[in-house]
């Protein structure tokens, strides 16, 4: 078979290369002797042993096949036996046939090679972007030729309009019969944009569908005896894509001239992410496990740009997709930043969205991170510290050093485990505090925060359920914290304010004793606390010089809201003494409780006490006497009065105590009914999006 590929040390400009590397990956497609009776088509090769064409070409307009048994593949000049493999739309489906490939609906085929061994094709680039340009495009194409041989066309043309996948191209008369199939490139990208459909009716024009009508192919387009790509078969065709180019890119690859070659030279590159920045990158993800939904490329997508998550057209189905809705920035190192950002935050996505990964799996992760890292060492000292931020971990639950781990018990600064933090966001489109998504993160200190799980609901989820979920996988991140750190770590629970009695000390301990008849509650064995989930990032003055005064203060003193027989206002609130903790004993989820713990919350106050069983309006009596005289003395009990006690002993005191009751003791019943709230400024909860890289929208 005739060799291929354009020699690196000689050859035309970059458009006449490009011209050359389109031709050689075009195809014709006929009956299973070849094109003695005709050429039927024309396709391109896009994966190592894999040709993209018309379904038409295949099958006529009733959705029969045009001929029996297999196929013939024209390769440079070689006959190559073929199998129809997928069809969009499948011949059989419940549309006739005609209606879907003559209508906006994709027409779209995939022929498998038979040869054993295959022949050392060449593969064609296929644009990861979603939108064409609409200037300079060109065909290309077989037609017969005399005696039987095959004739490669090529044609200019301009794309003119988009109706969905469907492209309509102006370009000269004389547009050839078996055409139908063959790659349309853009020129001035050097990428494949879509696939030729048929002439227009106008006899001067084209119809082509744009290559992301591919995103819709599912198990159910496979054809009988076709050869299967798996659940997921389009996003299996782009990893043997990605990976074939990124191969070549390699310095042991062939001393051919690659697509990313030709790229680089094209003006409209002349960025700082390359083509082959692009090449490596893809072909590294494509070597990871795709995501667990399509939802999630869209999220990691706006993570990256640090934008509201929105809706995408094509949809999103894999981490390729994601990738090439990045472009476009007028900005050269914003634009290396956020792919650099993109490509973390999908690696942190596999290590830490689903199942723990395979050797195989986290070796092929750490390769892109420090990648990554590396192709980021150009970048501002912040921008690099970053993505050292975002990865890379060997583990998501190993142990981390000492001094990065958060002050715990004891003197201050003395070193303790990481902190496990559950968040509870509510969904803005929610109506309030009906829809939540949720994230459990490691955290070591001075608001530095590593995602180890999290929900994958575009929708949201009921409280409810959200903390079922949580339940579900919280046991795995405190058993590798409390591993970390030597001792169980502290569990913080960040949630609305109209959550904020949530119990979360009595979840149960899914790691708990084996063989325990009664599961132990979590807030028995370690630090619980509940945290405000609206205060995000940098603190307000307010919160911060509450905060410091509090730590300063040596004894504690309890502050009662609302006052016997009144409502909590601010005023009252703001002038409480440095040293006050507010306590309520109303319910803080409805009606005068709410408002006074929102007022707390408002005035800056760090931390606070209140039940679960709180009552819902004024009506306080002896019960709520007790309760407060019990807040009083934990607040201030003489064995916590030395020099070195401070409000952060608080989550500790809660737990020795609740260790220390009996279950039927009436300790145990208060103990268990009381939340703490503790929100330090020094270690603020992380921002939704990460660190603010402020792109503009995307139009």
């Amino acid at each position: 078979m005739p060799g291929y590929g354009v020699a690196v040390a000689s050859g035309p400009d970059a458009r006449g290369e490009l011209r050359q590397l389109s031709r050689e990956a075009t195809v014709a497609i006929s009956g299973p002797r070849g094109t003695a009776h005709g050429v039927w088509g024309s396709g391109f090769l896009v994966a190592p042993g894999w040709v993209l064409t018309a379904a038409h070409v295949l099958f006529d307009r009733e959705g029969r096949p045009r001929g029996t048994g297999d196929l013939g593949v024209v390769i440079a000049g070689g006959l190559v036996a073929g199998r129809a493999a997928y069809c969009l739309p499948h011949p059989a489906g419940p549309v006739p046939f005609w209606e879907e490939r003559y209508g906006t609906r994709p027409d779209l085929a995939l022929v498998h090679l038979l040869s054993d061994p295959l022949p050392d094709h060449p593969c064609i680039w296929l644009g990861d972007r979603p939108e064409p340009l609409f200037d300079d495009t060109a065909i290309f194409g077989c037609q017969d030729g005399p005696a039987g041989a095959v004739e490669l066309m090529e044609m200019k043309c301009e794309l003119t309009a988009q109706q969905g996948p469907l492209l309509t191209l102006s370009s000269g008369p004389g547009v050839a019969k078996g055409m139908s199939g063959g790659p349309l490139i853009d020129m001035e990208r050097g990428e494949l944009v879509g696939v030729v459909k048929s002439r227009h009716s106008t006899g001067t024009g084209v119809l082509a569908n744009h290559f992301s009508a591919l995103r819709e192919l599912s198990p159910a387009h496979l054809l009988p005896g076709g050869e299967d790509l798996g659940p997921e078969p389009y996003a299996e065709l782009m990893r043997r894509h990605d990976r074939w180019h990124a191969d070549r890119q390699q310095p042991s690859g062939p001393a051919r001239t690659t697509w990313a070659d030709v790229q680089k030279r094209l003006p409209i590159h002349a960025g700082r992410w390359t083509p082959v920045d692009r090449t490596k990158a893809l072909g590294l993800l494509a070597a990871l496990p795709g995501p667990q939904t399509p939802d999630i490329v869209g999220r990691t997508v706006a993570r990256a740009l640090d934008i509201p998550e929105r809706s995408w057209q094509p949809r999103l189905v894999g981490w390729r997709d994601g990738h090439g809705v990045l472009y476009g920035y007028p900005d050269p190192y914003r634009e290396l930043l956020v792919f650099l950002r993109y490509l973390m935050m999908a690696a942190q996505e596999v290590r830490c969205g689903g199942e723990r990964p395979t050797a195989e799996v986290e070796h092929r992760l750490e390769r892109l991170e420090r990648w990554v890292l590396a192709r980021g060492e150009d970048l501002a000292p912040e921008h690099r510290a970053d993505l050292a931020r975002l990865g890379p971990v060997a583990e998501p639950f190993a142990a981390v050093p000492p001094a990065a781990r958060t002050s715990s018990a004891g003197t201050e600064g003395e070193s303790g485990p990481p902190t496990v933090l559950v968040e509870f966001e509510p969904l803005a489109y929610g109506h309030r505090g009906d829809l939540f998504n949720w994230a459990i993160r490691l955290g070591y200190g001075e608001g530095r925060w590593r995602q180890v799980a999290a929900d994958h609901e575009p929708y949201g989820l009921g409280f409810d359920e959200a903390v079922e979920q949580v339940r579900g996988v919280l046991g795995r991140a405190l058993e590798g914290a409390d591993a970390a750190g030597g001792s169980p770590a502290r569990l913080e629970v960040a949630v609305p304010d109209e959550r904020l009695g949530t119990a979360a000390h009595l979840w149960e301990d899914t790691m708990g004793p084996p063989g325990a008849a009664v599961p132990r509650a979590v807030g028995s064995g370690r630090e619980v606390v509940v945290r405000d989930v609206g205060r995000r990032g940098d603190p307000d003055p307010q919160w911060q010089d509450r905060w410091q005064r509090l730590v300063k203060a040596r004894r504690l003193r309890g502050l009662r809201l609302p006052p016997v027989g009144a409502r909590t206002t601010p005023g009252e609130v703001r002038a409480a003494p440095y040293n006050a903790v507010p306590v309520l004993c109303g319910a803080v989820d409805q009606g005068v409780g709410r408002d006074s713990a929102s007022v707390a919350l408002d005035s800056g106050f760090p931390v606070a006490l209140w039940r679960v069983d709180g009552h819902p309006d004024l009506s306080c009596g002896s019960r709520c006497d007790g309760f407060h005289s019990r807040m009083s003395s934990l607040l201030d009990a003489p064995e916590w009065r030395h020099e070195h006690s401070s409000v952060r002993d608080l989550p500790e005191r809660l737990r020795r105590l609740r260790a220390a009751v009996e279950d039927d003791d009436d300790g145990a019943r208060y103990l268990g009914s009381l939340v703490l709230l503790y929100d330090d400024p020094g270690n603020p909860l992380p921002q939704l999006f990460g660190p603010s890289v402020h792109f503009p929208l995307l139009s």
